[in-house]
């Protein structure tokens, strides 16, 4: 038992066991370059001049590759995002539920409030795509990577200064904690 508990997580890339970044990166960018021609952004933007993967990063369940389109007057930058788990052994019907929902709530969330959300172009919860892995192709967002800003906690050692460098009021350290009149004993 526990040898087969070593084996999985060798199989595995990151925190989760399941996540096998090494087979999500071998994705050539030709396949990268397919799915933007195929999702007919020319219609929606202009003619596409070129496309480029520019970067790709992996965090703790998800591969994000970074993408460039060069438009005759202007540059947009979209990500696709793969599960780090959407190998066809570990990919199953939850998955495709979860992903399709998730990809669905951005869109909802885009559509009913002023919330800055990113903007859902393509999804696909199967592996019968050009890429041959689940995806969620989205415009990229200004701003740092999440699990960047949670790694580092040095905002956590001087809240009025890191609140204030970053635009941010500090309260949000206490938020969780109920004042001491209303917690239960």
């Amino acid at each position: 038992e526990e040898e087969e508990e070593e084996e999985e997580e060798e199989d595995g890339d990151g925190d989760h066991p399941h996540c096998d970044f090494k087979i999500t990166n071998t994705i050539p960018e030709a396949k990268y370059v397919e799915l933007f021609r195929a999702t007919n952004l020319m219609i929606m933007t202009g003619k596409i001049q070129d496309i480029h993967v520019v970067d790709r990063k992996h965090c703790a369940f998800n591969a994000a590759t970074f993408v460039q389109v060069w438009y005759e007057e202007h540059v947009d930058e979209y990500v696709v995002r793969v599960p780090g788990h959407a190998t066809t052994w570990h990919w199953i019907e939850q998955d495709a539920y979860m992903l399709e929902h998730e990809a669905q709530l951005i869109k909802h969330i885009q559509k009913n409030t002023s919330a800055p959300v990113l903007e859902v172009i393509a999804y696909c919860s199967n592996h019968d795509n050009v890429l041959g892995f689940p995806y969620i192709l989205m415009t990229k967002l200004p701003g740092e990577i999440a699990h960047t800003i949670w790694e580092d906690d040095s905002h956590m050692s001087a809240p009025g200064d890191w609140g204030s460098e970053h635009g941010v009021d500090s309260l949000y350290l206490t938020a969780d904690v109920p004042h001491p009149t209303v917690e239960n004993d």
